[in-house]
């Protein structure tokens, strides 16, 4: 696949339980993916199932690829159970995922931006997460979400932004199946953050930058979601971990205009 319409990031978390249900369901992930024809899917397990999948990578056209759900800002050094971008290479990684909710719990935005950073320069394609925890009337969440994205980007290497990916995460939607946001809500806050990014990096620069959208992404929304134009893929959690709601949603993706 040269250059695919939509990426598709499938956050495995903390599953599967063992290293053969891993292998198992990558094997059918990839019988998938290789019938795509627009979606690059991109897998992040555990990162200790990492050097044992890379080994079911395969030359075929529109194979998954492998990400970290999280990596250190440090290359190496007395910093016990962290682990760096290129560790993760060497065992099969592309990508990095860097800010998700889960992990913002320690880490502050000049964290995520250092592991960003970090990220980047040793070639990892970089998902950046953001996203607002709560919704207000008074609009206050808007604010936060620009101080989280200046914040977490700061520093970012302009020369890397086309290997960027800002994943559109908002915290309080995360694991909900009842769209909790309407499509012309999703729309507005695509914009808003590409403007955020265009003032970041001015309009040429930003425009390389690849928005994603997460938070309740399932077979039943995915189409009409990409279908605005603001987002170029989804980054998909728990639904990601049923095959055949997951197949059906990547079905969907795929046939998007």
């Amino acid at each position: 696949m040269a250059s695919a319409k939509y990426h598709a990031v499938a956050n495995w978390k903390l599953f599967p339980g063992s290293l053969e249900e891993a292998k198992q369901y990558f094997i059918k992930n990839r019988k998938v993916a290789v019938k795509l024809k627009n979606v690059k899917l991109v897998i992040c397990p555990p990162v200790v199932y990492l050097l044992p999948l890379s080994r079911l990578l395969t030359s075929a056209k529109g194979c998954p690829e492998l990400g970290a759900q999280d990596v250190s800002f440090n290359s190496f050094g007395p910093h016990t159970g962290e682990i760096s971008s290129r560790m993760v290479m060497d065992v099969g990684a592309s990508y990095a995922i860097v800010g998700h909710s889960e992990r913002r719990i320690w880490d502050n935005n000049t964290v995520i931006s250092k592991k960003a950073v970090a990220a980047a320069n040793e070639g990892l394609k970089v998902i950046v997460c953001v996203g607002e925890n709560k919704r207000d009337d008074q609009g206050d969440y808007l604010s936060f979400l620009k101080t989280q994205i200046e914040e977490s980007l700061a520093g970012f290497p302009v020369k890397r932004l086309d290997e960027l990916f800002v994943a559109y995460e908002p915290v309080w939607a995360i694991g909900r199946d009842d769209d909790p946001l309407s499509i012309q809500s999703l729309l507005e806050m695509s914009i808003y953050v590409k403007k955020i990014l265009n003032d970041i990096f001015g309009a040429s620069d930003s425009a390389r930058i690849k928005i994603l959208y997460g938070g309740a992404v399932n077979e039943n929304n995915a189409g009409a979601i990409l279908s605005l134009g603001g987002f170029s893929g989804v980054l998909v959690g728990h639904n990601s971990l049923n095959f055949d709601n997951f197949k059906s949603m990547l079905s969907v993706v795929d046939f998007t205009k």
